[in-house]
């Protein structure tokens, strides 16, 4: 792995709980094998294009990784009643990649939540959509679509780690 930047940024409001302050640690790595970057995952970075960046708020320590165990998940009511309502959901498991119709769902949702929870309007052209989402991925990077019908509605990207 190849450290080009690591910065931590001056506190902020936090997105999340208003009230608190918030800090990150946010490194540039390019090279990084998949091993590598399953120990950053486990130290709490996550990846934002060739960005990984973890919470270092000295004040609050309510953002957590959390780790589903998938042999030892046992969905819940809530779970059963969520896909339910889902059910005509079509979910696919591929590769990450970015395409129009990603951007468009993206800035649609930017849009949705800019409109009812005041988030700065945040618009993303093919281009940074491939920069922020996808590249820098190792061959760990996939993404889940859902399809309701023909029409993609969902996006879940994803690091897989040992």
């Amino acid at each position: 792995m190849q450290e080009l930047i690591r910065i931590v940024e001056d506190p902020r409001q936090c997105p999340y709980l208003p009230d608190e302050s918030a800090t990150l640690e946010v490194r540039l790595v390019t090279d990084v094998s998949l091993e590598e970057y399953g120990n950053l995952v486990l130290r709490g970075y996550r990846r934002f294009g060739i960005q990984v960046f973890r919470p270092v708020c000295t004040a609050c320590e309510e953002c957590r990784s959390m780790r589903v165990l998938v042999q030892q998940f046992k969905p819940g009511r809530t779970h059963k009643r969520v896909l339910k309502q889902n059910q005509n959901i079509r979910a696919e498991l591929l590769g990450a990649s970015a395409t129009e119709e990603h951007v468009e769902l993206f800035n649609r949702y930017h849009q949705f939540m800019h409109e009812h929870r005041g988030w700065p309007l945040q618009e993303v052209t093919l281009e940074t959509y491939y920069r922020d989402f996808v590249a820098g991925g190792t061959s760990s990077g996939k993404q889940w679509l859902y399809f309701d019908g023909e029409k993609l509605v969902g996006v879940a990207l994803m690091d897989e780690v040992p």
